[in-house]
Parts: structure tokens; sequence; C-alpha cells
């Protein structure tokens, strides 16, 4: 149960919060409409919102406009950036990312920061299925997509991957593949040992 203090009553006192996320410096929460609220450190966009003020940061849950008439189902929170799934219309299930882009955690095929949720569009556009769930890591993401055969699932990852966190090996150096440091964009995860 979340205690009424953590939110300004103005603000929530006919809103019924239902989920809610925490990044290192940032958090977020969806009320039951599938509103999407961010307060905290502003810095490299992870907050989709500039600050109120000059220290850098948004102190009270703050109503993320840049997603208005979309309804978020699900957020994670990395250290600095933001995956979402959200739908609008027939638009079902759509990944938003945003925040810090360090190692290509944003999944976009570059390294440069969003301050806006953006829509990801290599799995909403390209993989026949819909996102059911997501995770955030420090600098790495995991998207799990529903394949229209609903039996079938698919993991991707893309980010950081110094220690081998994506699950995805790439490079081969001499006679042996190891883990790239990086992935820009989504990566499918293929073998599961086990």
């Amino acid at each position: 149960e979340i205690h009424e203090s953590l939110f300004d009553l103005k603000r929530f006192q006919d809103t019924q919060i239902v989920s809610i996320e925490s990044g290192t410096r940032h958090n977020a929460a969806i009320d039951s409409e599938g509103k999407l609220y961010m307060w905290g450190a502003t810095a490299n966009g992870r907050c989709a919102m500039m600050s109120h003020g000059s220290r850098g940061m948004v102190i009270h849950p703050t109503f993320v406009d840049s997603l208005r008439g979309w309804c978020v189902h699900n957020i994670s929170l990395g250290d600095s950036h933001c995956i979402a799934i959200a739908s609008k219309g027939h638009r079902k299930n759509q990944i938003f990312v945003w925040g810090r882009n360090a190692h290509g955690c944003l999944g976009l095929g570059d390294k440069k920061d969003r301050s806006v949720p953006t829509l990801l569009k290599y799995i909403n556009d390209e993989v026949e299925g819909f996102a059911s769930c997501t995770a955030a890591g420090g600098s790495h993401s995991l998207v799990l997509v529903r394949c229209k055969d609903k039996n079938v699932t698919k993991l991707f990852a893309w980010g950081a991957n110094m220690d081998g966190q994506l699950g995805v090996m790439c490079e081969k150096k001499q006679s042996h593949v190891v883990a790239s440091s990086c992935e820009t964009r989504p990566r499918q995860v293929h073998s599961y040992d086990g």
C-alpha cells in the first residue's frame, strides 16, 4: 500500500495508483486510467520532462504530458533510462524508451539521450506480436514479446553487455565467441540453457 503522504494530495486525491517503479534517482507511478506520473532527478531526460527550478529535479509526481492519450500498462526504470509499454487506439502494446542512452540502452541504434518518450520501432513494427513486459537494468533493457502464435514468446535485449548480461554473443575472437561490449539495437536471445 502506498502511504498518501508520498503524493501531493491535491494532484492525487481522486487518482488510484495501480503500479509503481523506482530507478536510481527517479520514480514512476501509473494510475488506473493508464496515465504515467514521474518525479526525481531529470538529468539525461529520465523523467521525460524539464526540471521545475534550477535543481534538476521534479519533487512531486507529475503527469508525463508527452504520453497524453496513451494508456501506459508497464514501466521499468534503469539507472537513468526508462522503458514503457503503452496503447492508443489500434496501436496496442507499443514500446517507448527515453532517458540516458549510455551503451545504447534505449535500443534506437545510437547513444544519444532522449528526453521525450520515443517509439522503439524495431520491435513495434518488425516483430509479429506484442510486448508483454519490460525490464531495465543499470544500462541495459529487456522486452518479452508474445507472438501471434500465443504459445511462443521471444526475448529481446540491448544496451550494456560487458558482463554478458544481454545473453547474446556476437563477436568472434580467435576461435571462440565472446560478448560484445554493447548492443544499440534489440537482439533476440535465442538459446536458453536448461
